[in-house]
């Protein structure tokens, strides 16, 4: 005959609290799993609040920023600033190789006023200024304009 406390399952308890990442434990029965004691008995309250920190990134719209370790990466977010220049009265700004619509999308050559107006060469610029060069543009006009 068994007495009641022979019949009585006995709970696992924690025999080790195992290295590493807070929480897991080594239980009575064999099994491992995560235990509240062992979380709380190696620092996992500080250990969670660290990862939080190595990963907190603070961005500006050009660099992203972690304040607690100083690392630094470009912002994904980053808008491309828009270049200044050229005439305003055609609606968009020019740098040394690309133009610009206000929203910072490219100006496709064909909407370009090209080296008449200052700009990079489109490619009818290119075109012109190679049929004025070999002789097959003969407006003695227009290839005045590219400088033959």
């Amino acid at each position: 005959m068994t007495t009641s406390t022979q019949q009585a399952v006995e709970k696992p308890y924690v025999v080790e609290c195992l290295q590493g990442t807070p929480g897991p434990a080594r239980f009575s029965d064999g099994s491992m799993a995560f235990s509240q004691w062992c979380f709380d008995q190696l620092g996992g309250e500080e250990y969670l609040r660290a990862e939080r920190e190595a990963n907190t990134f603070e961005c500006d719209g050009v660099m992203c920023r972690n304040p607690y370790t100083g690392v630094t990466y470009p912002d994904p977010d980053a808008v491309p600033s828009v270049p200044t220049g050229t005439t305003s009265t055609r609606g968009y700004s020019c740098d040394a190789s690309r133009c610009y619509w206000p929203d910072g999308t490219q100006v496709i050559n064909a909407d370009r006023c090209g080296l008449l107006c200052g700009e990079p060469p489109t490619s009818g610029d290119i075109q012109t200024q190679s049929g004025c060069e070999a002789g097959w543009i003969t407006d003695p006009e227009l290839c005045a304009r590219y400088g033959y």
